[in-house]
Formats: C-alpha cells, structure tokens, sequence
C-alpha cells in the first residue's frame, strides 16, 4: 500500500469521524490496517427497488400466462359454418 499524505489521513480519519492528529503516529499503522481490511469488503446487498419487483412479479404473471390451454381447440376458435351441415371446411 502506498505511503498516503497527511492531507489524505486527515481526509479518511474525517469520513469516519475521527479527529486525525499527525503527531500521533501510533494510529496510522491501525488506520492503514482498517483501510486494507475496507478495500476487501464487498457492496452492501440491497433490497429491489419496487420498480424492479413490480416489473419482476409482471414477468413472472406473463410467463405464468404464456401458452395456450389445453382445453383449446382450433374449432373453437372459429364459428362453424352453417351452409356446409355444421362442418368444417
């Protein structure tokens, strides 16, 4: 890790809250060893945002839609035609 300015310890101590003397040189190799700890660390895991489950729940609604039924015929889709003794043509 690269040696950081005073500029940049007091930068990082600020952020976390921390009044940042450089005198004290006892608390920067415990400040690096927290940033190495920090750079380590994962994205926090957040919850989707109702856009994205509202969209999620309509895809899920449509694929649970999708196909056609197997009660479905073609012939009843189409009315019979009357002329030819209620038969298909």
């Amino acid at each position: 890790m690269p040696t950081m300015s005073v500029r940049t310890m007091h930068d990082v101590a600020y952020e976390r809250g921390e009044d940042y003397d450089p005198a004290a040189l006892g608390d920067v190799p415990r400040m690096a060893a927290e940033l190495t700890l920090g750079a380590q660390a994962g994205l926090p895991i957040e919850a989707p945002a109702p856009y994205d489950r509202r969209r999620r729940r309509a895809r899920e609604r449509r694929a649970a839609q999708d196909g056609v039924p197997e009660w479905l015929e073609a012939s009843d889709l189409v009315e019979p035609l009357l002329a030819v003794h209620g038969e298909l043509v």
